[in-house]
C-alpha cells in the first residue's frame, strides 16, 4: 500500500505553496501496522515519584549548648549616661514677654507678631505670653520689636 503525504499551507494562493505530494517508490515493503497494537507513545521526560523527606532522628546522648569560649569578643557595654546635660540643666526662664489679654481679639493681635502666642494665668490674672528668657537682655529686646509694631508688651517676672 503506498501512502501519500499532504500539506496544508495556511495561504493555497501562495506560489510556492505545495498542495500534495506524489507517492516515492520504495525499495522496502510499508509496514502496515499490527492489529490490535498500540500506537508507539511519544517520548516523554522520565519522571521519579517523589522521595519522601527525611528527618534526623533525635540525638540521645545531646548535651546542652555551651557558653562561648574565653576568648571571644566581650559583650557590648551600654553608653554611659550623658552628665553633663543632667548636671548642668538648661537655665529655667525669668524673664517673660507679656502683654494684657482682653478677649480673642487681643490673641490673635500677638499671634499676628508671634505665631505661638498663648494665653496663661500668672497668679495676677490671665496675660498672653509672647515669649520666655533667661536673660533680661533679650527679653527686652523682643518687648522692643513689638513695641515698633504697636503691641503693648513688656518684661514680667513672677
Amino acid at each position: 500500500m503506498q501512502t501519500q503525504t499532504i500539506t496544508t499551507l495556511p495561504s493555497p494562493r501562495s506560489p510556492n505553496a505545495t498542495v500534495a505530494t506524489p507517492p516515492r517508490p520504495s525499495a522496502t515493503p510499508a509496514q502496515s501496522p499490527r492489529v490490535g497494537a498500540s500506537p508507539p507513545a511519544a517520548s516523554q521526560p522520565a519522571t521519579r515519584p517523589p522521595q519522601p523527606l527525611q528527618v534526623a532522628p533525635p540525638a540521645v546522648n545531646a548535651s546542652p549548648p555551651q557558653p562561648l569560649a574565653a576568648n571571644s569578643t566581650p559583650p557590648v557595654r551600654p553608653p554611659a549616661p550623658l552628665t553633663p546635660a543632667a548636671a548642668n540643666p538648661a537655665p529655667r526662664p525669668n524673664y517673660y514677654v507679656v502683654t494684657d489679654y482682653t478677649g480673642n481679639a487681643s490673641l490673635e493681635s500677638a499671634r499676628g507678631a508671634v505665631g505661638d502666642a498663648y494665653v496663661r494665668d500668672f497668679g495676677g490674672g490671665s496675660k498672653i505670653q509672647m515669649g520666655a528668657f533667661s536673660q533680661e537682655s533679650s527679653a527686652q529686646n523682643l518687648v522692643n520689636q513689638l513695641q515698633q509694631q504697636g503691641i503693648p508688651a513688656r518684661v514680667y517676672t513672677p
